[in-house]
C-alpha cells in the first residue's frame, strides 16, 4: 500500500484524487505522486500526459511506446540487437523483447549478417517502413498538440530550455 506522503487518496468526484496534478477532470492518468509546486512537478505532469497521448496515438498505427524509436533507428539500415541497444540507450534484453514483438507483427525481420554469418541482424520489412512513416506523422501531430498554445518563439525557447535542463541532468548523472 502506498504511503500517504507519496500518493493522494481518492476524494469527492475524483477517481484517483489527482485531478489537479494530472490535468484530467477526473484524475484519469492514475495516481500521481504529490510533488512540491515547481518546474519538476510540471515536467512530471507534462511527461505523463505526453506519454499517454503518445501511447494512444501510436496504438492507432500498431505500435507501443518505445517501438517507434527502434523502427526509426532501423530506417538508417539493418543493425545488430547490440547496436540497437547501444544507440537507443536500453538493455539488450529489452531490444530482444521489442524485436520479437515487432517480428510477430511483421514489422521487422531477423537474419544472419552478410558480413559475419554468426551475427544476427534486424531489418525493417516493407510494413515496418510504413509503420515508421506513420510513427513519424504521430510524432509531428503530438508535437503540434503539445505546443499549439505556444507562439513559434515560445516553442523555440521551450526547446532550448528543455535541452539545457537535460544537458544539466546528463552532466550531473553518475557515470
Amino acid at each position: 500500500m502506498p504511503s500517504q506522503d507519496t500518493e493522494r487518496t481518492p476524494t469527492d468526484g475524483d477517481s484517483c484524487g489527482t485531478a489537479a496534478a494530472c490535468g484530467s477532470p477526473r484524475g484519469a492518468c492514475g495516481a500521481v505522486p504529490v510533488l512540491p509546486d515547481g518546474v519538476g512537478a510540471e515536467i512530471v505532469r507534462l511527461s505523463r500526459l505526453h506519454r499517454a497521448a503518445a501511447g494512444a496515438m501510436l496504438a492507432e498505427v500498431g505500435l507501443h511506446p518505445g517501438q517507434e524509436a527502434l523502427v526509426f533507428a532501423l530506417r538508417e539500415g539493418e543493425r545488430s540487437p547490440g547496436q540497437l541497444a547501444s544507440s537507443l540507450g536500453i538493455e539488450p534484453a529489452t531490444v530482444t523483447k521489442m524485436v520479437r514483438r515487432l517480428e510477430a507483427g511483421g514489422l521487422v525481420e531477423t537474419g544472419a549478417s552478410a558480413v559475419d554469418r554468426r551475427s544476427r541482424i534486424v531489418r525493417l520489412t516493407p510494413a515496418g517502413e510504413r509503420a515508421a512513416t506513420a510513427a513519424d506523422e504521430v510524432w509531428h501531430r503530438l508535437e503540434a498538440l503539445t505546443t499549439d498554445a505556444l507562439t513559434a518563439a515560445q516553442r523555440r525557447e521551450l526547446q532550448r530550455l528543455l535541452a539545457k535542463a537535460a544537458a544539466g541532468l546528463m552532466a550531473a548523472a553518475p557515470r
